[in-house]
């Protein structure tokens, strides 16, 4: 009982983990804080990835022109890409946006910010982008590794190799059953 509700916990992290490191280009370690980060707060790690989606989408849209999206995040103060022209990573932006957030007031004005940054459930955001301002990003990881949540690249790899192996197993006891079945019919 145990061993298997070990093993059901580890896979649905891992899995988690792996979708977040799909969408954000995220390490394990950076998707696990992100997770023990959005859930400390009551957020939907889910939501929050397909923020972050619209809101990456919203700066590359114009072809090479300044999007709405890039001229919000510069009024901001924040800068999405490097100097030489290159986007930066997820959580550089994300916990940017958050730093510069956390000093506004709650209101209308930021509420806008974030509607817009993040589409309209962006308003849902105040409190996630709260956690992971000023640092919170780097303490979220470092509660995830002290908690046992980092499970690393490592573990998120062993996780996917263990779903196709057990799914290959039900597919083999599919077609056992399959062939029982066949041959038993008239």
């Amino acid at each position: 009982g145990a061993a298997v509700g070990g093993v059901t916990a580890f896979n649905n992290l891992a899995g988690e983990i792996d979708t977040v490191g799909d969408v954000l280009g995220t390490t394990a370690d950076e998707s696990a804080g992100l997770i023990v980060a959005i859930k400390t707060v009551g957020g939907d790690v889910d939501g929050l990835t397909g923020q972050m989606a619209k809101m990456v989408k919203g700066l590359g849209e114009a072809g090479g022109k300044a999007t709405p999206t890039a001229k919000l995040l510069k009024e901001l103060g924040v800068s999405a890409w490097d100097a030489n022209g290159n986007l930066k990573s997820s959580t550089t932006i994300l916990t940017s946006v958050a730093d510069k957030l956390a000093k506004m007031p709650d209101g209308l004005e930021k509420t806008r910010i974030m509607t817009m940054l993040f589409g309209k459930s962006g308003k849902d955001l105040s409190d996630t982008l709260n956690a992971l301002a000023n640092g919170g990003l780097a303490a979220a990881t470092d509660k995830a590794k002290a908690m046992g949540l980092a499970i690393g690249e490592d573990g998120v790899q062993k996780s996917i190799e263990f779903g196709k192996s057990f799914e290959t197993l039900k597919l083999t006891a599919e077609g056992f059953a399959v062939s029982i079945g066949s041959t038993v019919l008239p």
